[in-house]
């Protein structure tokens, strides 16, 4: 079980996080979209990707906080320990820990990731483009996350973005700021390609189905409007045969 020791935060932290950065990159593209033409430079995908990225990591870095904690710290058994001992360090802001620079590192990464996706050939794989923009990000950002988990494993105090980035350089080397590359790429860079792959499918499948729920409703409005002339003959039909009787009644002498 020690191989997923912190899966549960990590599970926790991974669906609404996705949810979040993906939906932003929507609504952000939407925002950024030229408001004529509906068009995105590459400057204003970098831009929403970047954004979809910083609300998605305001949103759940708590939730990495503890996945980290709870994965390195022997004291942290549960995830209610981890919480406990983080709010004994420092309260709410220690959960907090490292949000500077999990900010710096997630808007370039997330913004060459997804306008990466965006922009390479459509015909390409879905998978393969996730992955290929996966992998540019990541050996692009990858020491910004080493900096930022180094912050996060800091006890009791917060540690400014660059004394943290100096610390590993003077006690490792610049190859310190990517120690763990290897299995990290190993694990995300899959699942970057399914992830994306998925959600480009389901944006695919979600399109379709409102066209054709929009084609059922121009068809029933169809239907409708053609029946309408029938319905009103129907109806001054019913009204002219029922005249006469209604006269007869009223000259009835057994009327009076």
């Amino acid at each position: 079980m020690g191989f997923w020791k912190g899966n549960l935060p990590q599970v926790l932290r991974v669906v609404p996080y996705s949810a979040a950065q993906l939906y932003s990159y929507e609504c952000y593209k939407s925002f950024f979209a030229d408001k004529e033409t509906g068009e995105l430079s590459v400057y204003r995908r970098l831009a929403a990707g970047a954004c979809a990225g910083m609300t998605a990591t305001i949103l759940t870095h708590p939730l990495d906080t503890l996945r980290l904690r709870i994965a390195v710290d022997p004291k942290c058994k549960t995830l209610l320990g981890a919480v406990a001992i983080l709010a004994k360090e420092g309260g709410l802001p220690a959960f907090y820990r490292g949000l500077g620079a999990s900010m710096a590192g997630i808007a370039p990464y997330m913004a060459l990731e997804l306008s990466t996706y965006d922009i390479l050939p459509q015909n390409m794989p879905s998978f393969a483009r996730g992955f290929t923009a996966a992998l540019i990000a990541t050996v692009s950002c990858y020491p910004l996350d080493t900096v930022r988990r180094r912050i996060q494993l800091e006890a009791a105090r917060s540690i400014p973005w660059g004394v943290a980035a100096g610390a590993i350089v003077r006690e490792e080397g610049v190859g310190g700021l990517y120690r763990g590359f290897l299995p990290n790429a190993v694990k995300n860079l899959p699942n970057k390609g399914i992830k994306l792959t998925v959600f480009s499918e389901a944006k695919a499948a979600y399109a379709k189905g409102q066209d054709e729920l929009q084609k059922l409703q121009n068809s029933v409005q169809a239907v409708s409007h053609a029946l309408e002339p029938a319905k009103l003959e129907r109806v001054a039909g019913g009204m002219a045969a029922g005249a006469p009787s209604c006269v007869a009644s009223a000259t009835s002498p057994l009327a009076s």
